[in-house]
């Protein structure tokens, strides 16, 4: 028996795009979606295609990446539970500025192109449209301040708290780490190694995990 997405992920109706609608539309928007639970990593979006549909994540997280002319690989952000992709694409009808990929145990609801058109009829839901955007603007305007004013051991603090999951976990290396603040991997490896000794994260094989997010957060102040 198939659950509807309004069943299984009401707080979806509290997201950017969907707060300003009343719960009975939100609802009937998320059951219009196609539900797709990610067993291994996949490409969802891709850059220089068209989108098929926008993606409203559910669970879990979406690396969102952009490859320069030379072929090099920026990372841009992880995508998580509320955020939406693909909706300015097919509203400007152009095709994906970035490569988005799920991750294991993601869960992502897509929406058809054409629905997604008709439903721009609605202001409450071209609001939320906005809403998304400027979320999504907001974050990168926090990144580029932290890359831009903050040392090095902070902005790997800043990082650290805006690309863990809800348990603390960063499932990266620490080279990962190193290209998202912009330095060496052997001088990360030494403000990692000193943020361990005070108590504040484990280092493993593969991930990084914040075990004092009270003390991190306090690195900021």
């Amino acid at each position: 028996m198939n659950i509807k997405n309004s069943k299984r992920f009401p707080y979806l109706a509290k997201s950017h795009l969907l707060a300003g609608l009343d719960e009975e539309k939100a609802f009937e928007i998320l059951d219009l979606c196609r539900a797709i639970a990610v067993t291994q990593v996949t490409e969802i979006l891709s850059q220089g295609e068209w989108a098929d549909g926008i993606y409203l994540v559910a669970q879990g997280q979406i690396d969102i990446s952009h490859i320069g002319p030379k072929g090099d690989r920026m990372f841009l952000g992880l995508a998580r539970s509320g955020m939406v992709l693909g909706d300015v694409e097919i509203l400007a009808q152009t095709v994906c500025l970035a490569t988005c990929r799920a991750e294991p145990g993601s869960v992502v609801l897509c929406l058809a192109p054409q629905a997604f058109i008709d439903l721009t009829g609605d202001i409450g839901f071209v609001r939320g449209i906005g809403r998304a955007a400027v979320h999504r603007l907001e974050r990168n305007i926090e990144i580029r301040m932290i890359d831009q004013f903050l040392p090095l051991a902070e902005r790997v603090c800043a990082h650290l708290l805006d690309l863990a999951d809800d348990d603390g976990i960063l499932a990266r290396n620490q080279n990962f780490l190193a290209d998202t603040v912009g330095s060496s991997r052997q001088t990360v490896n030494r403000v990692l190694s000193d943020l361990r000794d005070q108590g504040l994260v484990n280092i493993h094989k593969g991930m990084i995990r914040i075990v004092d997010r009270t003390g991190m957060e306090r690195r900021l102040s």
